[in-house]
């Protein structure tokens, strides 16, 4: 639980969504885990972009990670509809890998936001349609803690485009860089 919470994120990351062309700057907030995280970006991505699909969170679900009500309650749950990984993920190429073939890029459910990795002092996540939907437990690890994950601009195509040729045309060494800097924060908290 410590590891949770000197993990926590209080800043603006960026999502894209490559396969779609479109992307944002999302302030995020009290988020302790990468469930939480999955969650509440699900959440306002659904809410301003009707494109986005996917069943979504139940109202009073997206309460409780925000912080409001009890931790969780039993039998209350929400479908995953999209995946997420660092900017690592795009290489060569903006398509998403077979799961087993992506494992280092991905963000585990059972992660902290700190493990979003940094690309030009930024952490950008990349998202697509999850291939297996998974069903989660609407679940807030901490009870005083209030978290959001809000949508301050909504990138242009070019921007993400722009940002996509840039990430792609980095040298490997800086995704090594990247993907061990993810190792630091495991072992950091050990």
């Amino acid at each position: 639980m410590i590891y949770q919470v000197v993990n926590i994120l209080d800043e603006e990351i960026t999502v894209l969504y490559p396969s779609e062309n479109k992307g944002w700057h999302i302030d995020i907030s009290g988020i302790a885990t990468n469930e939480q995280l999955y969650a509440l970006i699900t959440n306002a991505l659904q809410t301003a972009d009707k494109s986005i699909g996917g069943p979504l969170i139940p109202v009073r679900g997206v309460k409780i990670l925000q912080g409001d009500g009890p931790q969780r309650i039993p039998d209350l749950f929400y479908i995953l509809s999209l995946t997420m990984a660092n900017w690592t993920i795009l290489q060569k190429t903006t398509r998403f890998p077979l799961a087993n073939q992506g494992a280092s890029h991905w963000l585990w459910h059972d992660g902290v936001p700190a493990e979003v990795s940094k690309f030009n002092g930024k952490r950008i996540i990349v998202i697509d349609k999850s291939k297996i939907p998974k069903k989660m437990d609407v679940l807030r690890v901490f009870p005083k803690i209030k978290a959001h994950a809000t949508i301050k601009k909504t990138m242009t195509g070019d921007e993400v485009k722009s940002l996509i040729t840039e990430i792609t045309a980095s040298p490997a060494s800086l995704r090594d860089e990247a993907i061990q800097s993810r190792a630091w924060v495991y072992n950091k908290a050990e």
